[in-house]
């Protein structure tokens, strides 16, 4: 379990946050990879529907 996974579902983690509850509620799961520099996202939806995003 990563550190950033740690601290998503830590308790103290602004659980009365309406975002928070939303995005765990539709995101089945984020993958974060680094390469050259530059971020690169998949994010898995609860649907099934599958998005990847660069930064």
């Amino acid at each position: 379990m990563t550190s950033a996974w740690r601290l998503w579902r830590s308790p103290g983690t602004c659980q009365r946050s309406g975002t928070m509850r939303l995005l765990r509620a539709v995101l089945k799961e984020i993958i974060v990879t680094v390469e050259t520099g530059r971020l690169h996202l998949v994010l898995h939806w609860q649907g099934g529907i599958t998005r990847g995003l660069k930064c």
